[in-house]
């Protein structure tokens, strides 16, 4: 019953196809004729073409598969107007359907007519959002047309140049182009040859480019006349030249980094600040003196303890580690120095040898020593004096031969002022003092770091990444204010999240985009009284500096006042 009546709906679909007075074709998928209907079929063969002509012209100008649209064809001394529509079955094409009108046909007026209208209108747009300037003026001289780029250009409304002639223009002051005028008699209308002419109008340098528009007996029945702002033109140029020398310094820089990584340097150091460093680690290689390494959390004190030891003549002995803020108070002393059999309840049989014994002949790096207990201080003293340890319960010292190189995030002076550090332990350590300066005071260090970094987890994680010279030039301009550490959490990140393989800024976390597109400048909005606005304007600049260096010792240090300055100012607040 079902397939009855969608077989009666189907026959009814095409007796009314039939019956229509438009031709109608309708294709398949590929493109094929699967329905020509009456008036098709009788058009075609008046005017003598055959469906396949008909269809091939179509296609020259919109893909039958694909495309939509309405378009004009012409098929020797017959010209046509074609409807091309898609057919769509569940969001899926399914096929095409054209409609054809014959041009000039009465019937048929009003749909030639509404696709000349439509394309008239589209013109229309495209000249009116144009950057450059457009001026048609008629074979007298007359301006019929003229865009909003055009009014900007000339400081005049549209009402004051259109129907207006460019010589009483040119009199008037509105146009103040002779050169334009003897271009436009001379070679335009005589020789019937495009021209170009630079003037200046209204303060701005035009080019102004002319070409003759030719009706069928080769006559000039007008002339488009394209104005171009030269100074804007010259500003995009600079622009352009720079933005290229740009990326090419930093795509020089990027290969440059890239190769010197692959010829696999030991340490990743670019910038004056840690070439010096590296040489006062190197300078230093052939004596055994107690190093303190001094610099903010994150910054790589321990890569450059590293370095100290495996430049020192120690490098075949072992290094022993220690974070001395990882080991609770209680313990720190049985860690460092160990202990005997029964020292304590709990103590191992046969005792316990301490870091110290087990970095005899080698080094141990003591990190963030300023957490040390003050009572553990004293006998840290004393093995870096004597060169002997006391293990706990044990009646006699034990003889060690160790260097000691110790690394800090704190200030060891202030700790020492307020009680917390020994001073004697403090000059004891500061024998040789190697501070790693923090990574937004050595920005020469930044992309090379993100090229190790890139380099070390596309191998971890079997990706292809890359990093745009666009990102590179942000990245370079971030405070970074974990220092390394934060950086190469950064990179893993931007390596493991991004879906392609050119890294770019919109790769970078929310929190790092809202940096980039912050100001550091000093802003103030709206009248205000002098002293307020010079108050305003310090507490503001004093926040910046907050945000860049953390401290209140660096921002006073950054901004050339005293600390107390900084204090009292952000007191009034």
């Amino acid at each position: 019953m079902g397939s009855n009546k969608k077989t009666e709906s189907g026959s009814m679909f095409r007796e009314a196809l039939d019956a229509i007075y438009c031709s109608i074709i309708i294709l398949d998928q590929n493109g094929h004729p699967t329905y020509i209907n009456p008036s098709a079929k009788n058009m075609i063969r008046d005017k003598k073409v055959s469906i396949e002509d008909v269809l091939q012209r179509l296609s020259m100008a919109v893909d039958l598969v694909r495309g939509s649209g309405r378009f004009q064809i012409a098929i020797g001394e017959a010209a046509f107007v074609c409807r091309v529509s898609p057919r769509f079955l569940e969001e899926k094409r399914q096929g095409t359907t054209i409609v054809i009108h014959e041009s000039g046909d009465t019937a048929c007026l009003v749909q030639e007519m509404d696709v000349e209208s439509s394309m008239f209108r589209e013109l229309k747009t495209c000249v009116e959002s144009a950057y450059d300037g457009f001026m048609i003026v008629d074979a007298h001289g007359n301006v019929i047309r003229v865009n909003a780029t055009t009014e900007k250009m000339l400081q005049r409304s549209r009402r004051e140049l259109l129907g207006r002639n460019i010589r009483d223009l040119s009199d008037e002051g509105i146009l103040q182009c002779p050169n334009f005028l003897e271009v436009f008699d001379k070679e335009i209308v005589a020789q019937k040859q495009e021209a170009t002419t630079v003037c200046e109008v209204n303060g701005q340098e035009l080019m102004m480019t002319s070409a003759p528009v030719l009706n069928e007996h080769g006559m000039v029945t007008a002339v488009v006349t394209n104005i171009r702002n030269l100074q804007e033109l010259n500003d995009l140029q600079k622009k352009l030249s720079y933005q290229i020398q740009i990326s090419e310094k930093y795509g020089q820089r990027l290969a440059l980094y890239k190769q010197k990584q692959h010829q696999k340097e030991k340490l990743v150091v670019h910038s004056p600040a840690m070439k010096k460093v590296l040489n006062l680690i190197y300078s230093i290689s052939d004596v055994d003196s107690t190093v303190l390494i001094t610099g903010e959390t994150g910054v790589g004190k321990e890569v450059f303890a590293n370095e100290v030891y495996s430049s020192s003549q120690r490098k075949s002995h072992p290094i022993i580690r220690v974070n001395c803020g990882a080991i609770p108070p209680t313990l720190v002393e049985s860690e460092l120095f160990g202990y005997e059999d029964g020292a304590f309840t709990g103590a191992r049989k046969r005792g316990k040898p301490g870091f110290f014994e087990l970095a005899h002949m080698g080094t141990l790096f003591l990190d963030e020593i300023g957490e040390l207990p003050l009572d553990v201080q004293v006998k840290l003293l004393r093995a870096l004096q004597s060169g002997e340890i006391m293990r706990i319960g044990a009646t006699k010292p034990t003889h060690v031969d160790v260097r000691v190189i110790a690394a800090t995030n704190r200030n060891l002076w202030e700790m020492v002022e307020r009680g917390e550090f020994r001073q004697d332990l403090f000059y004891r350590l500061n024998v040789i003092t190697i501070e790693i300066p923090p990574l937004r005071k050595r920005k020469e260090d930044i992309l090379p770091l993100c090229v190790s970094f890139l380099e070390r987890f596309n191998k971890r994680y079997k990706k292809h990444k890359e990093i745009s010279t666009e990102l590179g030039a942000i990245l370079e301009k971030l405070p970074w204010k974990g220092n390394v550490r934060e950086l190469e959490n950064a990179i893993e990140n931007l390596v493991i999240l991004s879906t392609h393989d050119v890294l770019t800024p919109e790769d970078l976390p929310e929190r790092y985009r809202i940096q980039t597109d912050s100001t550091s400048q000093v802003e103030i909005r709206g009248v205000l009284p002098l002293k307020e606005m010079v108050r305003q304007a310090e507490l503001q600049l004093i926040h910046n500096a907050q945000e860049e260096f953390g401290s209140t010792q660096e921002v006073a240090k950054a901004l050339g006042v005293d600390v107390s300055t900084i204090n009292r100012k952000l007191s009034r607040r």
